[in-house]
């Protein structure tokens, strides 16, 4: 199955299909730039799927806009579903989906860490791929392209009293490490951060829905 066909069999919004759409292709851009081999299949996997999970913890009523065209019954009616068969934590609803998808534990040890406080753990990583992911998903806010420093203000204030809330003493600390993970990224890539754009990346993101997703057994 290709991508949209996964998107629509699992009840993503498009709101988050454009988003999981686009960090892939901020991802694609990387990797087609990168001085260095990498699986790029693995990272658009987890690119692509890496929030499938997410309607579990959506306020429906907060932005009503993003309810069209189904409406808010359609999607407080597939909540209702997802809380019933996933429960209500999102990492746990996209690590269900995983499953049930078949992908690879490679994909599934990738989608498990993209947070933002991760970025303390990828800066000393080897893990390219890893570090990709990371930097793509935080690249990608539900407006569009935005900066690192953008998007971390944007995940504060989303996230005060919160699990994994950034207290604001840790903020200068955890922002260095992002920093760090995109210097490590961009020294090994023909592109630079200010290259990645809503422009850039649109026919790359409308290509990717036609990936199809590799299957495998755990």
């Amino acid at each position: 199955k290709n991508i949209i066909d996964i998107y629509k069999e699992h009840k993503v919004q498009g709101a988050l299909a454009r988003h999981m759409l686009s960090v892939a292709g901020v991802a694609s851009f990387i990797c087609d730039n990168l001085d260095e081999s990498i699986n790029k299949e693995e990272v658009i996997t987890a690119c692509l799927l890496h929030d499938i999970g997410n309607l579990v913890k959506f306020n429906l009523n907060r932005f009503p806009e993003l309810n069209d065209p189904e409406g808010l019954e359609y999607w407080q009616s597939a909540q209702q579903e997802f809380w019933a068969k996933y429960g209500k934590n999102e990492h746990d609803a996209t690590l269900g989906i995983l499953q049930e998808i078949g992908v690879s534990a490679r994909i599934v040890g990738l989608v498990e860490d993209t947070d933002f406080a991760h970025f303390k753990v990828y800066a000393d990583s080897g893990d390219m791929a890893h570090k990709i992911l990371l930097y793509a998903d935080n690249r990608v806010s539900m407006h569009g392209i935005v900066s690192l420093e953008e998007r971390f203000e944007e995940v504060m204030k989303r996230s005060v009293g919160l699990p994994g809330y950034v207290a604001p003493g840790d903020k200068d600390i955890l922002m260095n490490y992002a920093l760090e993970v995109q210097r490590q990224i961009f020294s090994k890539c023909k592109i630079s951060p200010e290259d990645i754009t809503d422009e850039s990346i649109k026919s790359i993101a409308l290509e990717l829905q036609n990936f199809v997703i590799p299957g495998s057994e755990f």
